[in-house]
């Protein structure tokens, strides 16, 4: 959804005591041609002033004003159109910039952006009734599903398929991998969706952990993995029928492409780790 021009100002305001930490320059510009935080505060409050003019010069919305300046509201209209959408690009890039910096001066404190996946499966038992019935045995208890057990679990392990190419665990929290299909994740919430007639979305949380902590994670998470391919490649060598090696060696594909993604995202946070002590 395409924020309004409050929104994003708003943001600014939120961020613009803690999103940029570095001492302030003397000159507008940094050597590298970025804007200083001098200029970026003053291009800030312009934004926040232009913002008020254009409000005040909107028509007032009291009934005995709007006849007279219904003629002057049409021809005003879009020139005040035309400033808003001049501020609001310039609010958009004012808060790229300072996501810049905020994320600039976290890897320098020893923390990393993570994104990580916020998500509520139904399971088969959504909906169901239990019912008891009495028998010459004892109470029996009895479940009556809505939702065919084989599907909602078919369905699981599809999602949980989708989250292992696409992301890793942080201890019993799932991150995003920096080559992330989000389409491939979305698709698959949609199809739970229209499954068990529910509307759950799957939400992505932006935070920062210590990286030596997302590190040290993501390195046991590969181990995981590792070991599962050990126990996948040891159980094909003991299976004799032809349907259950191929889903054996299928599996053992992806394994292996999962495992070589994994590595390459640790290779990534340690090369960012090692450039920061530089």
């Amino acid at each position: 959804m395409r924020k309004t021009v409050e929104e994003i100002v708003r943001e600014i305001l939120s961020h613009k005591t803690t999103a940029v930490p570095t001492p302030t320059p003397t000159t507008s510009e940094t050597t590298s041609g970025e804007i200083s935080d001098e200029e970026l505060k003053k291009r800030i409050e312009e934004a926040l002033e232009e913002k008020t003019v254009l409000e005040v010069s909107l028509p007032s919305s009291a009934p005995q004003a709007q006849q007279v300046t219904a003629v002057a509201s049409q021809a005003q209209a879009p020139a005040v159109s035309e400033d808003f959408e001049k501020l609001r690009r310039e609010v958009e890039e004012l808060r790229e910039i300072i996501e810049k910096r905020f994320d600039e001066w976290a890897r320098r404190q020893g923390l990393e952006k993570v994104r990580l996946i916020v998500f509520k499966i139904p399971t088969e038992y959504m909906g169901s009734k239990t019912v008891y019935e009495e028998t010459p045995e004892g109470i029996v208890e009895k479940k009556i599903l809505r939702i065919d057990p084989s599907k909602a679990r078919s369905l699981r392990k599809k999602f949980y398929d989708v989250l292992h190419r696409n992301a890793y665990k942080i201890y019993d929290m799932w991150a995003l991998r920096s080559d992330a299909d989000l389409d491939e994740i979305n698709k698959v919430a949609e199809e739970i969706n229209r499954t068990f007639g529910v509307e759950r979305s799957v939400t992505i949380v932006d935070t920062y952990m210590p990286r030596d902590y997302v590190v040290n994670a993501l390195k046991e998470y590969i181990n995981e993995r590792k070991m599962r391919y050990k126990e996948v490649e040891d159980k094909l060598t003991k299976i004799e029928t032809a349907r259950e090696k191929r889903e054996l060696t299928r599996e053992l594909e992806e394994l292996e492409r999962e495992i070589n993604a994994l590595e390459q995202e640790l290779k990534k946070l340690e090369k960012t780790e090692i450039t920061l002590r530089l």
